[in-house]
């Protein structure tokens, strides 16, 4: 049997990768991401220092779901257009699937703004308020 050149390497990564003698890989300790961490995400790091997100609270509706408010401050002179959505979440942190659209407002000179939105779903536990520049 002639050995083809891919069988070669193949057959030399093999013998060289299994024989380090280091042991098995130790992954680095995970985080949790700024999703799981803040009610509050601003997406782009421009807007960082463009404009604050002053206070949120959420309570439950008569029918059980999840309505969130949170103060979104436009922090310049001049007037900002941003987009919001909101991320439902269940109890352990993942998405429910019951995320808003992406809502487009404009944020006048040293304005604030209540965002209000409610959940579809009586799943919903806690909640992430996504914030990014206009795409």
């Amino acid at each position: 049997m002639k050995a083809t050149p891919q069988l070669l390497l193949v057959l030399t990564l093999f013998t060289f990768g299994c024989s380090s003698g280091e042991g098995p890989y130790e992954p680095a300790e995970r985080q949790p991401g700024p999703e799981l961490e803040f009610t509050t995400v601003i997406l782009d790091e421009e807007l960082k220092e463009l404009i604050a997100v002053d206070d949120q609270d959420s309570e439950r509706t008569k029918q059980g779901r999840l309505k969130t408010m949170s103060n979104v401050r436009n922090r310049t002179n001049q007037d900002l257009t941003v987009q919001v959505q909101t991320v439902f979440r269940d109890e352990s942190g993942f998405s429910i699937g019951d995320d808003t659209s992406w809502d487009t407002i404009v944020l006048t000179a040293n304005e604030t703004r209540t965002i209000s939105a409610t959940s579809t779903s009586k799943k919903a536990e806690r909640f992430t308020v996504r914030v990014r520049m206009m795409r």
